[in-house]
């Protein structure tokens, strides 16, 4: 299978200037979104303007992909919040089948549950 080139447009968007641009983009409209939001106004434009400052740092910053992830693994319900807000999807978790509990008279704990349950039998 062949590569295709690059078109121009994506060959100037994944450039280093741009995403410096890009960069510098977001970190700006992170400072100005309080400044908006304090203006009364019938939607939170604010809310928005920060978002879109996010959205273009995460894009654009590995340190600050790495510092994210580590706050949705800290706070996972504040995490679903922001991705539902950002419209991502959260990969689901891939759950095991429990193995049938098969009576038996020895000592160890039955397959498909958990080491609390096991450990309080009676």
């Amino acid at each position: 299978m062949q590569r295709t080139r690059p078109t121009f447009l994506q060959t100037l968007i994944r450039s280093e200037p741009v995403r410096v641009a890009q960069l510098a983009a977001g970190f700006v409209l992170l400072l100005v979104a309080p400044v908006i939001a304090t203006i009364p106004q019938p939607i939170p434009i604010g809310i928005i303007v920060f978002g879109f400052g996010l959205a273009l740092i995460l894009k654009n910053s590995l340190w600050a992909r790495r510092k994210y992830v580590r706050w949705q693994h800290r706070y996972p319900r504040a995490g679903r919040i922001t991705d539902m807000g950002m419209r991502r999807r959260r990969r689901p978790v891939a759950r095991v089948a429990s193995a049938p509990v098969v009576a038996s008279n020895d000592a160890s704990p039955p397959l498909g549950r958990d080491v609390v349950s096991a450990a309080t039998r009676d």
